[in-house]
């Protein structure tokens, strides 16, 4: 639960889709729902710096490989690049391999996002609202205005989705994230 998450201490990320839970793992009944980015934009709106992430879950007899992943910008795919990035959110989750492959690039006044495929690209800020939409498109930009506090992407493409990480806003500036190259992990 959302409680839950605010009394925790030490995390850095949330798992923000779980893709046995969506593909019909008889426990989400039981367990609850297959995302989280409800409980992620709340958390992003307090001010907490935190990272989504997406996983497969995968059990073997289950049926649920290949269902979500991130995709970390790295220089190299060493351990200590790898889990750097991943500390550091330069990353972003995915709805599986035939997910929309992103790339998000920042300056001092403005987020774009490009897609490998034509895609409805989402910016989304404080608690959850849509910014800007953008449909059947491989490239979008948002200016931010100063009042997001951050703003993440959501695109989908094809029934998949993929998720950047938020990048944090504050008086009208972008705080500025390096993404150096893309391996999947």
């Amino acid at each position: 639960s959302l409680k839950e998450l605010m009394e925790s201490e030490g995390y850095g990320a949330i798992e923000g889709f779980n893709g046995a839970m969506h593909f019909g793992k008889p426990a989400k009944f039981l367990i609850g729902d297959y995302q989280s980015f409800d409980k992620f934009d709340s958390l992003l709106s307090l001010r907490e710096k935190i990272w989504a992430t997406a996983g497969d879950d995968y059990t073997p007899g289950d049926g649920g490989f290949d269902h979500a992943a991130v995709v970390v910008f790295a220089k190299s795919l060493s351990q200590s690049e790898i889990l750097g990035n991943l500390k550091s959110g330069n990353f972003y989750a995915m709805e599986g391999s035939n997910a929309p492959r992103i790339g998000i690039f920042t300056n001092s006044s403005s987020i774009t996002v490009t897609s490998d495929k034509l895609s409805d690209i989402t910016f989304i800020g404080r608690e959850g609202r849509v910014l800007k939409k953008e449909r059947n498109v491989a490239t979008a930009a948002y200016a931010p205005n100063g009042s997001e506090i951050y703003v993440r992407t959501e695109v989908e493409a094809g029934g998949k989705k993929s998720w950047s990480q938020p990048i944090f806003v504050s008086d009208q500036s972008v705080t500025r994230i390096e993404l150096p190259g893309r391996y999947t992990v």
